[in-house]
């Protein structure tokens, strides 16, 4: 498995965007230029009466065990930071480390693991701080039955802890529950409630709410309508200044549209109600377009 993230803006980037309207949740999962390393590791099935069990080793990242189809991937879905990742995550981006994967039936699955704590941005992939002994370790459950007449549900939460290390000096432990549920064909309703101890995240505690509908008008199968809504707790000693709200409300909305079997165009809007360092309004607006190329 192997996975690099480089993304690059020009003169101004999401951060400035945000700053300018006092919002404290970023508006989208990548909100500054970066280098993320994040995957690099190896997985081993074994066949016969062993193949419940998947074995991990590498550098991989914990939000792999952390969302919904819908809810983790701002490529495809939602793009701020609270409806494309676990908001208040203070786990690494990615790690040097090991996990196992119990999956005694088609419902059930169950993992536990740890890695390198101390590469918290993940910009590479690093051995040479292993031997300090600093390692987040986690555990995830999850459960995937089928509603007859319905469609599939998946239900899955994540808990784990985060030593400090130099570059994230507090420790922290934090907890993910992620729902979601099939009706249909088409439609898909999701939710995630999150939080995270001590003051190193902006957003201390997360609730989020959503929906798509996949090819609304039968014209291709890559069309899909999302709307979600998050709120947000923020932490005022890890946002460094007074604020004017205590929690900050997402409204978005997109319509992805298809364009061959290759490539989408998504416009999107975003509404934020009580930004959290804004003196002058109760509101504040993003607005993007997006094309995506699947190969």
């Amino acid at each position: 498995n192997f996975a690099y993230t480089i993304i690059r803006y020009g003169n101004h980037d999401a951060s400035d965007l945000g700053t300018n309207s006092g919002f404290v949740t970023p508006i989208n999962d990548y909100p500054a230029n970066q280098n993320e390393f994040s995957e690099l590791y190896y997985t081993y099935q074994p066949s016969g009466k062993w193949n419940w069990l998947t074995l991990g080793l590498g550098q991989f990242p914990i939000y792999n065990f952390d969302g919904t189809d819908y809810d983790a991937n701002q490529q495809v879905n939602f793009l701020n930071d609270s409806l494309a990742q676990n908001a208040s995550a203070s786990y690494t981006q990615a790690g040097v480390g090991a996990y196992a994967q119990i999956t005694p039936n088609n419902r059930w699955s169950f993992a536990f693991g740890g890695q390198d704590a101390t590469n918290v941005d993940a910009v590479s992939v690093r051995f040479n701080h292993l031997d300090e002994k600093h390692y987040t370790t986690f555990g995830y459950a999850a459960y995937t039955p089928t509603i007859k007449g319905v469609g599939d549900v998946e239900i899955s939460i994540l808990v784990y802890n985060q030593p400090g290390v130099t570059a994230q000096p507090q420790t922290t432990n934090g907890w993910s529950l992620n729902l979601s549920q099939d009706i249909g064909k088409k439609l898909s309703l999701f939710a995630r409630v999150n939080e995270v101890s001590g003051s190193v995240e902006e957003i201390r505690q997360s609730w989020v709410l959503g929906g798509v509908y996949n090819n609304p008008l039968n014209r291709n199968s890559l069309d899909q309508i999302g709307l979600a809504y998050a709120y947000n707790k923020l932490d005022e000693a890890a946002v460094g200044e007074k604020l004017n709200h205590k929690a900050e409300q997402i409204i978005e909305a997109y319509w992805a549209w298809g364009i061959g079997d290759m490539l989408t165009i998504t416009p999107d809007v975003q509404m934020y109600i009580n930004p959290g360092l804004n003196q002058k309004s109760d509101y504040g607006f993003a607005t993007s377009l997006r094309a995506t190329v699947f190969f």
